[in-house]
């Protein structure tokens, strides 16, 4: 085998790499960022991969903050195996950043499936590893109870017939036309729907915003494919939601366009609740870094949060700081991507569960690190 040099650069410093091309590490980000580790939180929970364990999806990370400190994760029961997708039980926990405690939010075996935050009133159900409880792999059979947490963490049940809600969504049910593709937002704050007859698509109507106060539709004339559809990321810090987090770049206007390759990268995109569109450019100081790839970005009071495969940045006026690292293994090794995560309503949090997807079996740590306080 040919043994391969390159020039490796890093920052002002040129060091000569000996390359093995199998051994290679699969994205050794450029150094154009400094390192400036932020205060972490290492909760000893993990992640309960569920149905896919060599996949975990963001969609299954069940994250839920009830203020800037007080925290509810779903996790995987402690057992004495080290493989966590046994047929152990989930278990919903309270996590409290101001004094270090983690309990027990819900009897075992329950799970906290969705919640209200304006009703503060949530929807529980058995957990599907629970070997005990009713639960019918497949069947949309769950024996849904309804409970009510206070500010404080504590919980109590409610009656299922006074609050009229769905307990598979934690939102009252609501008759929208069959000519629309729905992604319903918290309760008071409507839908965005897209518009699935041919018709209307010609005359412009893609998608639109329908408050609940009667106004609208609101035309926002964003595609389908650049928001994101299977769960509401409402920034609580700023009141508005954001439609898209990660870079996409098939969004050109032509085929030409693409030909070229100069396809531009979709804008993020924030929402008021009055169905105004603010328009973040993407960050300039990102593109020759890991690629130029984003799995996530928000905008928070620390700057630009920003999550790249097994990194966390944050972006400040164009400087770039790497603020937690999972490390850049080369090939075959164990690389601790990060697959789930959720700011917290202050926007100075960020809870979020890493691991190997070459490894389902090993722990995925949840963890919560602070986005405006460095490491002392």
């Amino acid at each position: 085998m040919k043994i391969k040099f390159r020039h490796i650069v890093t920052g002002k410093i040129i060091v000569t790499a000996l390359i093995f091309p199998f051994l290679a590490a699969a994205h050794e980000p450029t150094k154009d960022f400094s390192d400036t580790p932020h205060k972490v939180w290492e909760t000893g929970l993990q992640f309960m991969s569920g149905v896919n364990p060599f996949k975990p999806m963001p969609s299954q990370f069940v994250a839920i903050w009830l203020s800037g400190d007080l925290l509810i994760v779903n996790a995987a029961e402690e057992g004495k195996t080290k493989d966590i997708n046994v047929a152990n039980a989930e278990r919903s926990m309270l996590l409290n950043l101001q004094n270090g405690r983690v309990q027990r939010l819900l009897p075992s075996g329950w799970i906290l499936w969705c919640f209200n935050s304006s009703r503060r009133i949530g929807a529980i159900r058995p957990s599907p590893f629970h070997p005990t409880l009713p639960y019918k792999r497949g069947q949309d059979d769950y024996q849904y109870e309804l409970v009510k947490i206070s500010s404080d963490g504590s919980v109590a049940r409610v009656s299922n017939e006074s609050e009229k809600i769905n307990p598979t969504t934690c939102l009252p049910d609501h008759k929208y036309l069959d000519d629309f593709v729905i992604r319903r937002l918290r309760e008071g704050h409507g839908a965005i729907v897209f518009y699935k007859n041919k018709t209307d698509i010609e005359k412009g109507m893609v998608s639109a915003y329908f408050p609940d106060n009667g106004r609208g539709p609101i035309n926002l004339g964003i595609k389908p494919d650049e928001v994101i559809f299977f769960k509401e990321h409402y920034l609580e810090y700023l009141n508005k939601y954001q439609l898209n987090y990660f870079s996409y770049r098939k969004n050109s206007e032509s085929l030409e366009e693409e030909k070229s390759g100069e396809m531009k990268s979709t804008p993020f995109r924030l929402m008021s609740i009055n169905g105004e569109i603010e328009e973040i450019e993407y960050p300039a100081a990102w593109k020759n870094i890991n690629g130029g790839d984003i799995d996530y970005y928000a905008p928070t009071p620390a700057g630009g949060v920003l999550i790249s495969e097994s990194s966390i940045f944050i972006i400040m006026n164009n400087n770039v700081k790497r603020i937690w690292d999972g490390g850049s293994p080369r090939l075959f090794d164990k690389k601790k991507n990060i697959w789930g995560w959720r700011v917290s309503s202050d926007g100075c949090n960020l809870a979020f569960f890493y691991g190997s997807e070459w490894s389902p079996s090993s722990f995925k740590p949840i963890s919560v690190i602070s986005l405006c306080e460095e490491k002392e």
